[in-house]
């Protein structure tokens, strides 16, 4: 059986976490705490799919299904690895992570591989990711 594949992104902000995800060509996010605890991470009925999900996006989906403030446990997982440069990794094996897989990976960012697969919209966030943001702000970042 091939496992269905799931495209992925997360951002997170204080006191706000959202994940975009494309599954059968549809087009979900979710910012709901509880239904992120439940996503299937570890499924291979699914194949995780990304830009340095290995690094980035994986193990903070991974950290949220502990127990405590979901958004705190997020925030400071996210903060080390930006900020800190804390090298975390998820080793799970239904990942292709495209960061790993793109010709220069030391050097591509996101941009620069949209920008090779000729994606027609290319943007940055809206928000630094320290600011706290508002209802309308964070409507606005879920859009993105």
């Amino acid at each position: 059986m091939t496992p269905t594949p799931v495209i992925y992104n997360i951002e997170v902000y204080p006191n706000r976490i959202c994940c975009g995800l494309i599954i059968n060509n549809k087009i979900q996010v979710i910012d709901n705490p509880e239904r992120l605890r439940q996503l299937p991470l570890e499924d291979p009925h699914y194949l995780w799919i990304g830009f340095n999900n290995r690094h980035y996006h994986h193990p903070i989906l991974q950290a949220i299904k502990m127990e405590g403030d979901i958004y705190k446990i997020a925030y400071k997982l996210s903060k080390a690895i930006i900020k800190e440069n804390q090298n975390v990794m998820c080793w799970n094996t239904n990942i292709v992570d495209l960061r790993e897989i793109c010709p220069t990976p030391s050097k591509c960012s996101l941009k620069e591989m949209g920008h090779r697969l000729q994606y027609p919209i290319l943007q940055n966030l809206p928000y630094p990711y320290e600011k706290c943001l508002t209802d309308d702000e964070w409507k606005i970042v879920k859009s993105y």
